[in-house]
């Protein structure tokens, strides 16, 4: 009898992966303010959890009815709370797209859920906000990049570079979903392609944007330019908007994997394998920039401009195909950053770009515009003001210290971290 208590026990849910389903029923049912009697149960499939409950009370409570969550793992597997199937009180089977929301929303209640069984060292907590801080940091420090790129060759600031992720990032997805649909691959196989896709789109609109809205104005005051490069984001926000429509592109997690680093008690720090991805795609994007401008003819002559553009042209430089590779480049480093975007939020719209290329501008201010490693440095920064502002405090407040912070900057060093009165991309 003992034996058979102790395998009855065993034959009961994870209560983790229960709390999590528990979690999700706002979302499974129609209204859970009215739910009483729940309970949870093992499914009859491995790593099932089955939630019972009843509307209201009395005769006329409708019967028990069910949501059932199926998850890839155990306790002992890194896949614990990944979702693979949730079944909802119609008796319907969530579609693929209404799964990968649903994931999202798990990751968000991961940090509600886990902090209510236990409560992290100070240590490990500061170690799990800075693992979180890994994407924001990459994101700003690429379009930083191009920021500093084009204003150390011209000394003007092409503000569309929101608008060149955002376009980064919706083509990557865009490209996700062809490819999966025409040829059936997994999303991590469309991937590579749909990459390439969004540098050579970034590249492209950079190219573009100085053919269009700068050349002719960039000889003149720098406002000139200013008032073009607004101009051009807003036709940029207006051209996806009419094509594409209002709607958001969604980009699913492709690589749901974890890696403990650390942990005490029930509190693991994780590290995902997405965000591996994201710092591997922009350390070779930061790689290449480097070769280019130190070892190449193309990065002779781009800092050779960004010194003197006077004596470059009487050496027999072609200023204006200088100054159209640095807008293409940097639209090629505005591209990965629309891929990091799209990876890490997951939707894009129209509107996506505004607020993530001004906060990069001010990373660019901040490190020193003109400065390639500076603008690195400066995306760095403000992603880990950003991330660590909203784990230490309110979060409503957060934007209000970045650009606290760029005011700073400016009354007190002017110049940024590593920029100096004159720095040609250095």
């Amino acid at each position: 009898m003992l034996a058979l208590a102790l395998l009855a026990a065993c034959g009961g849910p994870d209560r983790r992966q229960a709390d999590y389903c528990l979690a999700l029923l706002p979302a499974l049912t129609d209204g859970a303010a009215d739910l009483t009697e729940v309970r949870t149960a093992a499914g009859g499939r491995p790593h099932e959890v089955v939630v019972h409950y009843h509307r209201g009370s009395g005769a006329d409570d409708g019967g028990e009815q069910t949501v059932s969550c199926l998850f890839a793992g155990d306790a002992t597997s890194a896949d614990r709370f990944r979702l693979l199937a949730v079944q909802a009180e119609s008796g319907q089977t969530l579609s693929e797209v209404q799964l990968a929301i649903l994931r999202i929303w798990v990751e968000r209640l991961r940090g509600v859920t886990e902090a209510r069984h236990t409560r992290p060292s100070p240590g490990l907590y500061f170690l799990q906000t800075l693992v979180n801080a890994l994407s924001v940091c990459c994101l700003y420090a690429l379009l930083s990049l191009g920021y500093s790129l084009v204003f150390g060759v011209i000394e003007r600031f092409n503000l569309a570079f929101g608008e060149l992720a955002m376009l980064g990032g919706m083509t990557a997805g865009l490209l996700v979903g062809a490819q999966t649909t025409a040829f059936g691959w997994s999303l991590v196989a469309a991937l590579p392609i749909a990459t390439l896709g969004a540098l050579a789109c970034g590249g492209l609109y950079g190219w573009a944007a100085n053919r269009m809205a700068v050349q002719s104005l960039r000889d003149g005051s720098g406002h000139g330019v200013m008032i073009a490069t607004i101009g051009l984001s807003i036709a940029l926000q207006e051209g996806v908007r009419l094509l594409h429509g209002a709607r958001e592109v969604w980009l699913p997690i492709l690589l749901p994997q974890r890696f403990a680093l650390a942990g005490e008690g029930d509190w693991v720090v994780w590290l995902g394998a997405q965000p591996l991805a994201v710092a591997g795609l922009a350390l070779a994007v930061f790689g290449v920039l480097q070769i280019v401008m130190s070892r190449t003819t193309v990065g002779l002559r781009l800092r050779a401009v960004a010194d003197d553009p006077a004596m470059a042209r009487l050496l027999g430089i072609d200023n204006a195909r200088v100054i159209a590779t640095a807008f293409a480049l940097g639209g090629v480093a505005a591209g990965a950053a629309g891929v990091i975007l799209s990876l890490h939020y997951g939707g894009l719209n129209f509107f996506t770009g505004v607020q993530v290329g001004f906060k990069a501008l001010v990373a660019a201010i901040v490190g020193g515009v003109g400065s390639l490693p500076g603008a690195v440095l400066g995306g760095i920064l403000i992603g880990l003001v950003e991330t660590f502002w909203s784990g230490y405090l309110d979060g409503t407040w957060r934007d209000v210290a970045v650009f606290a912070l760029l005011a700073l900057f400016l009354i007190f060093r002017p110049q940024g971290l590593l920029g100096r009165r004159r720095d040609p991309l250095g």
